[in-house]
């Protein structure tokens, strides 16, 4: 696979968990008024963990082996997908877990904006960090540019 279609796979796939967790906020707004019961917006709310787990599955089986090749920079990258990214991940299943919990709306509405706020600071640095277009770019970059 091309490194431009790994982006473009990954991209896609944090559009659509963009989407996914937009439901579930919706959906838990709603319950917090009254206008929808609880296990809408736990439904939501667990689909959305569910597709970010394979996201990030997906993300770490396609970037593991290219990332240290990409550029000179490429192996602190990998480095630091494999050991801050992971537990980044760790840490956003725990709160998503955590927000299909309370039975109290506000309390559980509270904790899905959390959660929101932490997911998409979290994919906007993946995609300055590991999705640019200086990444995960076709062409080889020599490393004798580079003095290495």
């Amino acid at each position: 696979m091309k490194r431009s279609e790994i982006r473009s796979e990954l991209l896609g796939q944090h559009i659509a968990l963009r989407s996914r967790l937009a439901q579930a906020c919706q959906a838990a707004e709603r319950w917090n008024r009254g206008e929808a019961p609880r296990a809408d917006a736990r439904a939501c709310l667990i689909q959305f963990l569910d597709e970010l787990r394979k996201h990030n599955l997906r993300e770490e089986e396609l970037l593991r082996d290219v990332l240290p090749g990409v550029d000179p920079w490429g192996s602190a990258r990998a480095e630091l997908m494999s050991e801050e990214h992971v537990r980044e991940h760790e840490e956003l299943y725990r709160a998503s877990s955590d927000a299909t919990s309370p039975s109290d709306a506000s309390v559980a509405l509270g904790m899905i904006n959390e959660l929101r706020e932490s997911v998409l600071d979290h994919m906007a640095r993946e995609e300055k960090g590991f999705l640019g277009e200086d990444s995960l770019r076709d062409d080889e970059i020599s490393l004798d540019a580079f003095g290495g």
